[in-house]
């Protein structure tokens, strides 16, 4: 029973890393931010495959990839000469690092339901 509940948690856990992922690509792509999944693994620092690859073995974007991802966004908006380019770049960083957020709170309860101890600030 208990590697059966296991399972049911990492397949949610996949589930809902694919969800932030899908979500993420949505508003990116709303945004003129990126017009392909290419596009998106390139400005993650990965090669153009990067995302069909992770997605085609059920996994989800790396934080490290996401984390590249804002910091060029970052830059984006710092050296964009035209003010409304810059506020979509700034916009499209607030959506990654809510994505990073997302991820590091389901991982964070995928772990601590896996009977890893979850860390604590006492």
């Amino acid at each position: 029973m208990r590697n059966s509940n296991r399972l049911k948690s990492t397949r949610s856990y996949i589930a809902q890393n694919a969800a932030i992922d899908s979500r993420l690509y949505d508003q990116l792509r709303s945004l003129n931010i990126v017009t392909s999944t290419d596009q998106l693994s390139i400005l993650c620092g990965r090669n153009p495959s990067y995302i069909r690859c992770m997605r085609s073995k059920g996994l989800g974007m790396k934080l490290g990839s996401l984390a590249v991802l804002r910091e060029r966004l970052s830059q984006r908006m710092e050296t964009e000469a035209d003010p409304t380019s810059a506020i979509i770049a700034g916009y499209a960083m607030k959506v990654v690092e809510q994505s990073i957020s997302e991820k590091c709170r389901i991982q964070d309860q995928h772990l601590s339901g896996s009977g890893r101890q979850k860390y604590s600030w006492r």
